[in-house]
């Protein structure tokens, strides 16, 4: 009689520590947990036009600045002057203006610490403190792209215990198969696209060709940031 192997995932003290060290970054970040936060000017998620949902971070740089400080003081490590960002200028429909940014943080952990099951516990836990749901997974190889799908599918079951059985969609990058970039973009569960970089990056791929309806499909992925 054959038996199905399963395998067994323990918590480490240590990647708790980095998980929580991420999770603290966005400390004073709301939870959108249903239709009222969804709806308000403060909620963690965004609706466009075309249905995407995407991260909201209504944070102000400087709060960011001062959350990372203190996670580099907890973590003995020197305090930065300043936040590497994306900035950009918005203007709603009213006419207002506003500044949005998006921070670029390093997070770095050694080699044969568990940086795969750490990433995408720190995704749950995103999910669960403040309501995140979108989550690009950039990787160098298609080796590792293949690695990365096969890990969150064994570790579902064992994040679905911790996290109260939340649903997780993570879905392969296909050039062949673009319309599941929309339902990356407009899905309401914690979604995961993993991506090979050189389809990110590379100038002359699909995904940043505009189509019939005059967008291109990187344009799914710029929606959820």
């Amino acid at each position: 009689m054959s038996h199905k192997m399963t395998l067994q995932f323990t918590h480490q003290a240590y990647q708790e520590r980095a998980v929580q060290a991420v999770v603290q970054v966005f400390d004073g970040q709301p939870l959108a947990t249903g239709e009222f936060e969804l709806a308000s000017p403060a909620s963690s998620l965004n609706y466009a036009g075309d249905g995407s949902i995407g991260n909201s971070l209504v944070l102000t740089e400087q709060q960011v600045l001062e959350n990372v400080h203190k996670v580099q003081a907890s973590n003995d490590i020197d305090a930065v002057n300043s936040l590497q960002a994306d900035r950009w200028t918005v203007r709603d429909d009213e006419g207002q203006v506003s500044d949005e940014f998006c921070p670029h943080l390093t997070i770095e952990m050694e080699t044969g610490t568990g940086k795969t099951y750490t990433f995408i516990r720190t995704m749950y836990e995103l999910n669960k403190v403040y309501g995140f749901k979108k989550f690009v997974v950039v990787v160098p190889s298609v080796a590792i792209r293949e690695g990365t799908m096969k890990n969150l599918e064994v570790t579902r079951s064992h994040f679905a215990a911790d996290y109260n059985n939340v649903p997780c969609l993570p879905i392969l990058y296909n050039s062949e198969r673009l319309s599941d970039l929309r339902h990356f973009a407009q899905s309401d569960a914690l979604s995961v696209l993993v991506i090979n970089i050189d389809s990110f990056t590379n100038n002359t791929t699909r995904i940043r060709q505009k189509g019939e309806r005059a967008f291109a499909p990187i344009e799914y992925i710029k929606a959820v940031k």
